[in-house]
């Protein structure tokens, strides 16, 4: 449960496969800042892209209303790293979410672009589709 928590929690947010330090502590006062009571968010859910928001922010990647496009790439490339001129891309994607104004919707256009452009992460040498989890 912890890992699945972790996964869900981190990798989806930061494109991190291990458990960052203090990610449930964040995680927790995330939920707090915008009132979430729900255990497991539903990616529909509209507080998920907040969320997600809350949780870059926590993490250095979103500064004010805006993504750090370096660190952002950063974040990203460790689930890209074997597609080619996917930092190039990635760019694009932050540039392409940093052209909104609120920052729930900063992250979650920016996190479709990539996923638009480079497909699913890799995970530990597997798509995310052959994960058996």
């Amino acid at each position: 449960m912890k890992l699945l928590l972790c996964i869900l929690g981190i990798a989806l947010i930061t494109g991190q496969v291990y458990c960052h330090e203090g990610w449930k502590e964040k995680a927790a006062e995330c939920k707090k800042e915008l009132e979430i009571t729900e255990e497991k968010l539903d990616k529909s859910d509209p507080k998920f892209k907040c969320f997600l928001a809350c949780m870059l922010e926590k993490f250095g990647v979103l500064v004010g209303d805006k993504l750090d496009e370096d660190k952002f790439v950063q974040m990203k490339l460790k689930m890209y790293s074997d597609v080619t001129d996917a930092e190039a891309k990635i760019k694009e994607c932050a540039v392409k979410g940093n052209a909104e104004s609120d920052k729930c919707e900063v992250v979650a256009v920016a996190k479709d672009c990539v996923r638009e452009q480079l497909g699913a992460p890799n995970w530990k040498g597997k798509k995310d589709d052959d994960k058996n989890e």
